[in-house]
């Protein structure tokens, strides 16, 4: 394909696990709107002059597979994750924003943001893209995955944000798994890092909340990453919104300032009440900051710092991990100022409220610098990852480090209802010189799920982890369909295809998928039904039975008087005229009588 009438540049993001490097993983997004034009696809107009491989009449974003996936990899089951992480984003209540499979990439050795074509394919360990036009792609050994961005500058090297190809590149020399019913795997869920970089794809920064999709590091296993949170969410329905989500959401914006000096890369989370985060952001040099789509209602407005750009144990939330593009410009945040008190606001929909934000200089007396990899009060692995909490568990040992020496009656908890606490532990030089905080958590069955902050409290200070718990629900739903999306994995593969929807009917049976669900049943068997009598009652006509049936299926009402007498057919075959039929018996009552329905020919 042709280049463009104007120039597009390639722009890199990535994805980087613990332990790895990450100086290949550079990229450029925006996740606020305060600086440069936000990135963005356009799904109201065709850009012919570009050639972008979008759906011509419904500007769906095309991808193409390659054929070769990772090293011990299942072609089909990679694909099918990649397919389900796609449909994920595109399920977002409220957006426009649309994917379509194109025509697979036969055996790729390349990838490049100035051919015309989306791409997601796995490549080993190199330098990739067009290098005879300037364009290097490096994937190191600390590389999970990278997204590569063609934007449509012009020959004044400006732009509007519009981006006009992606493309995915997944390490193939990495060990992905793509089973969620194996929770405790050591190797990378590869839904959830194809999550990440279509956050990349469609223009959003690294968050800085930890349990968010879009956060910098991946942890193995299925964790806090897999699903998008609320802050992929927000960015989601304020970039790509409809006319409907935008009037729905509001905005929060302001800025922070020390002594009237505005500061850059200060940490801002808007917050329920309750402790439940929904998003986050970081100031540009100019103080501002700016959190769109939130749903109305309160939020409590918080300013706090990232931490210093060292390494090893005395950081957890780094300025130079959030912005992912070449300029970094993150990576000189002011990490030396006090946390703002809470402030307490009132979004409406459809209108943006502004708060200023002042802050005090001085460095914080200690901060959260790992986070526990596991719930094992013996347990000593960290790293900066989050925290998956499962709804109705008990005893999960949640543990902290700190390079701070903190006394004995320091509190760790989590903020959030349906939570509760037993006593901290304090455990001085636990982990080389890092003193341990941990305590026992009960999450309660009906617990909310969503985004938490850990904070740890001594001597009239309280550090904060923000964002780093994600409580996940009894029955997930990551595609936004009201359907436990385990049933959904566990019959269909994707799990996000139209089959899978709660009110397809896959087998035929007249039992959509939301009804196989409540049964039991699998709904893409047609012979395994196994609906139920829900009511047996006595009336002045006879005995009444009423079941579960599907429209327009034929039953018969069986009965017999003892355990081992033979069933007698009563009356003739109900057609049932939707999802529950009912039957009289018209015989005088019985001590004893017991009844079942089938299905009738």
């Amino acid at each position: 394909m042709s280049l463009p009438a104007h120039p597009s540049l390639p722009l890199l993001t990535g994805l980087a696990a613990i332990g790895l490097l990450t100086s290949a993983t550079q990229g450029a997004v925006l996740r606020t709107e305060s600086g440069s034009p936000p990135l963005h696809w356009n799904f109201d107009t065709y850009l012919s002059e570009y050639f972008p491989d979008q759906n011509p009449s419904t500007r769906a974003i095309r991808f193409h597979l390659g054929t070769t996936v990772s090293r011990n990899g299942v072609q089909s089951n990679e694909w099918n994750a990649v397919r389900a992480a796609f449909a994920q984003w595109q399920a977002i209540p409220g957006t426009k924003i649309r994917f379509e499979e194109a025509a697979p990439v036969s055996n790729p050795s390349n990838v490049s943001a100035l051919d015309g074509r989306n791409d997601v394919v796995w490549l080993g360990q190199g330098t990739y893209g067009q290098t005879d036009l300037g364009e290097r792609i490096s994937i190191g050994s600390g590389t999970i995955a990278l997204t590569v961005l063609s934007l449509d500058y012009d020959f004044n090297n400006s732009t509007t944000g519009t981006i006009v190809e992606a493309d995915a590149i997944l390490n193939k020399d990495l060990d992905f798994f793509t089973d969620y019913d194996n929770p405790t795997s050591s190797r990378l869920f590869l839904e959830s890092a194809m999550l990440h970089e279509i956050g990349h794809w469609l223009g959003m920064n690294h968050s800085p909340l930890g349990a968010a999709s879009l956060w910098w590091y991946s942890a193995p296993g299925v964790s806090a990453g897999d699903g998008l949170s609320s802050d992929e969410i927000s960015f989601a329905r304020s970039t790509y919104g409809r006319p409907e989500a935008l009037a729905a959401d509001g905005t929060l914006r302001g800025t922070v300032r020390i002594g009237g000096s505005p500061v850059l890369g200060a940490l801002v989370s808007a917050e329920r009440p309750d402790g439940i985060l929904v998003a986050g952001t970081a100031t540009e040099a100019d103080g501002s900051f700016r959190i769109p789509g939130l749903p109305p209602g309160q939020y409590r407005l918080r300013a706090y710092p990232a931490d210093p750009n060292s390494g090893a144990d005395v950081s957890l939330v780094r300025g130079v991990d959030l912005d992912v593009s070449a300029s970094r410009r993150f990576a000189n945040a002011n990490t030396s100022f006090l946390p703002t008190l809470d402030s307490i606001v009132q979004v409406t929909g459809g209108s943006s409220l502004e708060r200023n934000l002042s802050a005090s200089a001085g460095s914080p007396p200690f901060r959260i610098t790992e986070v526990r990899s596991r719930f094992d009060p013996s347990g000593r692995s960290s790293a900066d990852q989050p925290l998956l909490l499962p709804a109705g568990q008990s005893n999960l040992w949640v543990g902290v480090f700190t390079p701070a020496n903190l006394p004995t009656n320091a509190t760790l908890s989590i903020t959030g209802p349906g939570l509760s606490f037993g006593p901290t532990q304090v455990l001085p030089r636990a982990l080389r010189q890092l003193t341990l905080v941990q305590v026992p958590v009960t999450v309660a069955s009906n617990a909310p799920p969503g985004l938490r902050s850990i904070e740890l409290t001594a001597d009239g200070f309280t550090a904060r982890a923000v964002g780093f718990v994600d409580v996940a629900p009894l029955e997930p739903d990551h595609n936004f369909d009201s359907l436990d999306d385990r049933f959904q994995r566990r019959f269909f593969a994707p799990w996000t295809r139209s089959e899978a929807t709660p009110e397809a009917d896959p087998d035929a049976d007249g039992f959509v998928n939301r009804r196989e669900r409540t049964m039991g049943s699998d709904p893409t068997d047609r012979n395994s039904t196994a609906y139920r009598i829900t009511r047996i009652r006595m009336t002045v006509s006879g005995t009444s039975l009423t079941w579960e049936s599907a429209p327009g299926r034929r039953y018969q009402v069986w009965s017999r008087e003892t355990l081992g007498a033979a069933w007698t057919k009563l009356g003739n075959p109900v057609s049932a005229a939707g999802e529950s039929a009912e039957f009289t018996d018209t015989r005088p009552t019985s001590p004893v009588r017991l009844y079942r329905v089938g299905d009738s020919p």
